[in-house]
């Protein structure tokens, strides 16, 4: 996953499986059905108006609020949660909209929030990082405030304005689902209380919630925070949807109900919905039931998920694509080529026949070394099209800089020294090294 075509060489290994017909068979892929409890917990109204207004080069313009993301509408929006790297030059420089209804439009970054992270070392360039905490325009410093939320202070923690010193995972409970796709949910529980000043994630968010909302933020709905008087009942509300899988496979999960039905409680006795009409009133699944059960809910396990139980033809329910077939689409590039008609690419850009991949190129440098300093430098930047020529310190320019074809810009990972052992290998920044 972290070499050139990693995501690639990953991407088709699941279309062998698929075209040679080995999903849901033994020694194929299978869907027993993973178990992932979501929260959807929408906290800003934005003042019950989806649309707002903004002057770009002295025109006013009109769009949403999501319009104005610095990642999906800035420099690189196929990034998978934006581009670490580019941070410091953004709270220089501030960020210039390149799509979407305020294209052009600048505006500052204002405020560095960092949880459980050290970007300062781990984000990129190191200098370029404590620059941008550092600066300041006039004696006014570019951020107005650096907030640091972590268990410990590391180097990034030291320009913060504020600390708040979360909880360690044995002063808190949460919910732990399986890497596995095994169909079974199961409550971290809490060890010992919180020690000295540390404070939960969920105290946290309602006392920032309520801050913001004490300070003037009309956009918060501080409701949606409130109502939750203890943490077990923010579970309780994550708990109420699972497993949320439907009753389809062999074994059938549940013999006794429709095949098709929709299961949502705990194992032995769960609410059952079918066509969307409740047939069976159960318990739902909680924290408190998971304490009773040795903090793990198990469901029973199905195999053949894609089809029905005595039949060949496909269960309606997976895969889940509007044909019910196996499809290979990328759906967040799609929805944004749909938002912007200039991106135009659906899928990965294959760069094999990049001028720069060509015979010549891979006898003479037949190793591709990997770097994991900076974030985005490794597997999706090099076939991502609007990433594949970002370069920042340990990504340099490939190509010819001079090249009128944008595609031909391609930039690739270089070598990492730290210093000491730079100078006692008589290793200057710059040189050329063959390994």
């Amino acid at each position: 996953a972290h070499h050139l075509m990693g995501d690639i060489t990953s991407v088709l290994a699941n279309v062998i499986c698929a075209i040679t017909g080995n999903i849901d068979v033994p020694g194929g892929l299978v869907f027993t059905g993973a178990v992932k409890p979501i929260l959807k917990l929408m906290c800003r109204t934005i003042n019950g108006n989806p649309i707002i207004s903004r002057i770009v080069n002295g025109e006013e313009r009109f769009g949403n609020y999501q319009e104005l993301h610095k990642y999906l509408y800035g420099d690189f929006p196929n990034a998978w949660k934006g581009t670490i790297s580019t941070i410091p030059s953004n709270i220089q420089n501030g960020i210039t909209l390149k799509r979407g209804s305020f294209k052009g439009y600048t505006y500052p970054i204002k405020a560095f929030i960092n949880r459980t992270g050290n970007p300062l070392y781990t984000g990129g360039n190191t200098e370029e990082w404590i620059k941008a905490f550092k600066d300041d325009r006039d004696g006014v410093p570019l951020l107005d405030l650096i907030v640091h939320i972590d268990t410990h202070i590391n180097e990034t923690g030291q320009f913060a304005d504020f600390i708040l010193p979360e909880c360690s995972y044995l002063e808190k409970i949460g919910l732990s689902d399986q890497y596995t796709i095994n169909p079974e949910i199961s409550l971290r529980e809490r060890v010992i209380t919180p020690q000295y000043d540390s404070k939960t994630p969920f105290w946290i968010m309602q006392n920032l919630v309520k801050a913001l909302v004490v300070a003037g933020d009309r956009d918060i709905d501080q409701s949606k925070f409130s109502r939750y008087r203890f943490e077990e009942e923010l579970i309780d509300e994550q708990l109420s949807i699972c497993p949320g899988l439907r009753n389809i496979g062999q074994p059938i999960p549940y013999p006794q109900y429709p095949e098709g039905a929709l299961i949502e409680g705990i194992p032995e006795n769960p609410n059952v919905y079918f066509e969307g009409k409740l047939i069976h009133k159960g318990e739902l699944l909680s924290v408190e039931w998971l304490r009773k059960n040795n903090g793990v809910a198990t469901w029973p396990v199905s195999y053949y998920r894609y089809r029905r139980c005595r039949e060949k033809k496909p269960s309606g329910y997976l895969p889940m694509t509007s044909s019910k077939k196996f499809q290979f689409n990328f759906g967040y590039m799609m929805k944004l080529s749909e938002k912007d008609s200039k991106q135009e690419k659906k899928a990965f850009i294959w760069k094999e026949n990049n001028s720069q991949f060509t015979e010549y190129v891979k006898k003479k440098f037949p190793y591709h070394l990997i770097t994991g300093r900076t974030h985005q430098t490794g597997t999706m930047t090099q076939f991502c099209d609007s990433l594949s020529g970002l370069e920042t310190e340990a990504n340099r320019k490939l190509n010819d800089v001079n090249s009128e074809c944008e595609e031909d810009k391609i930039a690739i990972p270089v070598l990492l020294l730290n210093v000491t052992d730079g100078k006692e290998l008589g290793i200057c920044t710059g040189d050329k090294i063959r390994l």
